[in-house]
Formats: C-alpha cells, structure tokens, sequence
C-alpha cells in the first residue's frame, strides 16, 4: 500500500531510523511496503502465501535487493512448523502488514502470528484500508486480543498521500500476550 510505504519512508521516524532493523512483512502482495523498508537499509523478510513468492522474488531481484531481503512462503498461524521454524526469528524489530483485514476467517491467525514474531519492543504498523465497517470493528477486536492499538493520525501521513479511507494502526505487544497465551485464546 503506497500511503503506508509513503508514511514508514516520511519524517515521522528520523533519518537513519530503519537503519539495521529486522523486519519481517506478513502478506507482502508486491513488497512495495519492504522494498521501501530495505532501501532504507532494514533488514526485511517479505512473506506471503506459496503462491505470490515467485512475484516477491522477482520483485527483490528486479529493485537489486537480494541483500537486504529474503522471501519466504508463510501462511497465517503456521509460525509453529518445521519448515517455517527454520527461519522465523523473533522476536523481529518491526513488522508490517498492509490491506491484511478482507477476511475473516484469517483474523484470528494473523493476530497469532503476530503476536509470536514480537514482543513488547517490538513496533508493530498495520495498514488499513477501510471499506467494510464490520469487519473494521472485528479486526479491531482481534487485535486487541494481544495489542494495544493506536491510530497514526491523519496528519501525520504526507499531505499527498492523506485519505480518510486508510487508517494505520501502531501496535504494541500486551505484557501478558506471548503467542501460547493468544493461541490459546482462539483455538
């Protein structure tokens, strides 16, 4: 989503800010929210589902940033297997996820896995195109499962990229929310 990248890249965070950081992107689409991250000299892992990796690595290859990035396939909640455990480094010092509330059904596996990739340092900024207030309102609820939950104001988003249907919400880490604790909340 072009306003978050637009807003992560703005002066909302000083200069040499996501310099070094460990960055992980839950359902990535393009990379464009990563790409914009590691050309700020993070360190980032796009994911998304099998199926968009190709794109994503192409993506990486095509803006030059094999260095700075590395894709890997992840579905919501599976933060616990082998094959994802192989990688999955938390807790990370970022993560973002952008247009990630159209539907339902993954709510309550993105807050599990996001909960399991931070901790109470760790900031979390989550996208959102607003388009549907019920599922607005249950995303909301979901989240604050494990996260205190603010909203970016408007204001501070770059005065060409403000838009009263996107919202970006900063996240922090409940002290009693470890991922076992969220888990055990929904399952």
């Amino acid at each position: 989503m072009l306003r978050v990248s637009a807003w992560l890249a703005s002066e909302a965070f000083p200069d040499g800010y996501w310099q070094g950081k460990r960055v992980l992107e839950l359902g990535a689409g393009t990379g464009l929210c990563g790409l914009v991250m590691s050309r700020l000299g993070a360190s980032v892992t796009l994911t998304d589902l099998p199926g968009l990796v190709p794109l994503l690595e192409s993506n990486v290859a095509r803006n030059g940033l094999e260095h700075q990035c590395r894709v890997r396939p992840l579905e919501w909640g599976s933060h616990h297997t082998p094959a994802v455990q192989e990688w999955f480094e938390p807790p990370y010092d970022a993560v973002i996820a952008t247009d990630v509330a159209y539907a339902l059904n993954a709510h309550a596996a993105l807050v599990c896995t996001l909960a399991a990739a931070s901790d109470t340092k760790t900031a979390v900024y989550i996208g959102h195109e607003h388009r549907w207030r019920d599922i607005d309102a249950w995303f909301l609820e979901e989240l604050d499962v494990a996260f205190s939950v603010a909203c970016v104001p408007l204001e501070e988003f770059p005065v060409e990229f403000r838009s009263p249907n996107t919202s970006i919400y900063t996240l922090t880490l409940k002290d009693m929310a470890d991922s076992d604790e969220v888990e055990d909340s929904y399952f």
